[in-house]
C-alpha cells in the first residue's frame, strides 16, 4: 500500500477539483453554521437570562463580577468541548449523501472512462435482487461493525490492552471511510471481510492517524472531508486498479 503516492494524490486532488472542493466545504460551512448560533445563543441569550438572574439574586458588585466572569468561562469551555466532540459525528451525518458523490467523484477523476463503465455495466441488476443483496450485506456489515465494536470496548477494559482497543477502534473508523467505496461497488460481507483481513494493520495504523488529527480542534474540521478523499485513492491504489490509477492520474496532470 503506497501511501505517499496516495497523500501526494489525495492533496493534488483537493487542489485543483473545484466540484470535489466544493461537496467537501459545503456541510464543513454548514457544520459552522450550526455552531456559530449555538455560540450566539450561549453567549447573548443565555448570557443576557443569567446576568439578569445574577443582578436579582446578588447584590453584591464585586461576587456579581466574578460568578459573571466565572460563568462566561464554564460555558466557553463547554462549547470548546462541544464542538471537538461534536463536529465530526456532525459533519458526518451532514456530509454523508455528498462523500458518496465526492468518492465516485475520485473514481472517475482516476480511472478511464472505460473502466467506470464497465463498473456501473457490473452493478445493473433488477431491482428486487440489488434489494435482496443491499439488505443481507447491510446486516452482515452491522454484525461486523458490533463486533469489533465489542472487541475494542472489552479490551480497553484492562490498561494493559488499551492500545489493542485503540487500534480496533482504528479499524471502525478506516471502515467508516472505506465503506463509501465498498458500498458503491456493492462488495458483500465475504469482499469486505477478505479486505479486511489483508489490510487489517494498514487500516488500523491508518484509522489511529486520522483518530489523532480529528481530537486536534479546528485542524479536524479540514481532516474530515480530506479522508474521504484519502481512503477512496488508498482503496483504489491496493485494489486491482493501482497501475490503472497511477498512469490515468498521471496523463489527466500532464494535460491540466
Amino acid at each position: 500500500m503506497n501511501l505517499v503516492e496516495a497523500l501526494r494524490i489525495s492533496l493534488d486532488l483537493m487542489r485543483r477539483d473545484r466540484v470535489i472542493q466544493l461537496l467537501s466545504l459545503l456541510p464543513v460551512a454548514i457544520g459552522a453554521g450550526i455552531y456559530f448560533f449555538l455560540g450566539k445563543f450561549i453567549f447573548t441569550d443565555l448570557r443576557e437570562s443569567i446576568n439578569s438572574y445574577l443582578l436579582t439574586h446578588v447584590q453584591n458588585g464585586i461576587l456579581f463580577d466574578i460568578l459573571n466572569f466565572f460563568l462566561i468561562g464554564v460555558f466557553s469551555i463547554i462549547l470548546i468541548f462541544l464542538i471537538n466532540w461534536t463536529f465530526i459525528m456532525l459533519l458526518g451525518f451532514l456530509s454523508a449523501p455528498l462523500n458518496i458523490v465526492v468518492s465516485a467523484r475520485v473514481e472517475k477523476q482516476l480511472l478511464s472512462s472505460r473502466q467506470n463503465e464497465l463498473m456501473n455495466k457490473m452493478q445493473q441488476l433488477p431491482w428486487y435482487l440489488q434489494f435482496y443483496h443491499t439488505v443481507k450485506s447491510e446486516i452482515k456489515k452491522v454484525i461486523l461493525i458490533v463486533f469489533l465494536t465489542i472487541c475494542s470496548f472489552a479490551l480497553s477494559l484492562f490498561p494493559l490492552l488499551v492500545p489493542i482497543s485503540m487500534f480496533f477502534t482504528g479499524v471502525l473508523l478506516s471502515y467508516s471511510f472505506l465503506d463509501y467505496s465498498f458500498g458503491r461497488h456493492e462488495y458483500d460481507f465475504k469482499q469486505i471481510k477478505s479486505d479486511l483481513m489483508k489490510n487489517f494493520f494498514s487500516w488500523g495504523m491508518l484509522g489511529i492517524c486520522f483518530m489523532s488529527m480529528f481530537s486536534i480542534p479546528f485542524l479536524n474540521i479540514l481532516v474530515f472531508p480530506f479522508a474521504v478523499v484519502f481512503y477512496s485513492v488508498v482503496w483504489l491504489l491496493q485494489s486491482q486498479h493501482k497501475i490503472e490509477v497511477i498512469g490515468n492520474y498521471a496523463s489527466k496532470k500532464s494535460i491540466a
